[in-house]
């Protein structure tokens, strides 16, 4: 018997009586341009690199566990030099419709996203979006109504963020570290 359902994106993941159980909310992790504040998120906060994108947790780890290991993970990556470059521009989102700046594919911020990646499928977390994730990943930002990460910029990766998606769609930053 399966262990995991997915019906319409949405995970399920089954109980000890064989039942399933739906996840409550989804997770992003980022790489910000300039610290977030932490609570309601409206989209309005500054330019971000998405590290990975949304992804349910099982009950077997829960968001205490996931921001422990983001500590973790925080402290290894504020060791490192980690530079963004915005090389084209670019259409993401399943409809292809949302502008980003595209990234240079360097190999520190391809580790980033391989190691988070690593980690969430060894906790068995949901990643219903395979098609962006692993060898697919294309760092970029995406361009806000306020900001544009312009071809050719950099910017040194300072920060890591917490995204949280409730079921009611509601977005809040929950967790976040800066170097």
């Amino acid at each position: 018997m399966p262990s995991l359902l997915i019906l319409s994106k949405k995970c399920f993941y089954m109980n000890r009586n064989g039942g399933f159980l739906m996840t409550s909310a989804e997770y992003l992790v980022a790489l910000p341009f300039a610290p977030w504040q932490i609570g309601p998120y409206d989209g309005s906060n500054p330019l971000h690199c998405t590290i990975m994108h949304w992804f349910s947790l099982p009950p077997s780890f829960p968001e205490r566990s996931l921001k422990e290991e983001l500590l973790v993970f925080g402290l290894e990556l504020c060791k490192i030099n980690s530079e963004l470059v915005a090389v084209e521009r670019g259409l993401f989102g399943p409809d292809a419709n949302v502008p980003v700046s595209v990234l240079e594919k360097n190999e520190t911020v391809m580790q980033q996203h391989q190691y988070l990646l690593h980690l969430l499928r060894s906790k068995r977390c949901s990643l219903p979006r395979e098609d962006w994730i692993g060898d697919h990943y294309r760092p970029h930002v995406t361009v806000n109504n306020k900001e544009v990460f312009e071809i050719g910029q950099r910017h040194k990766v300072t920060s890591l963020a917490l995204l949280k998606r409730a079921v009611d769609g509601s977005k809040s930053v929950i967790f976040q570290m800066i170097w």
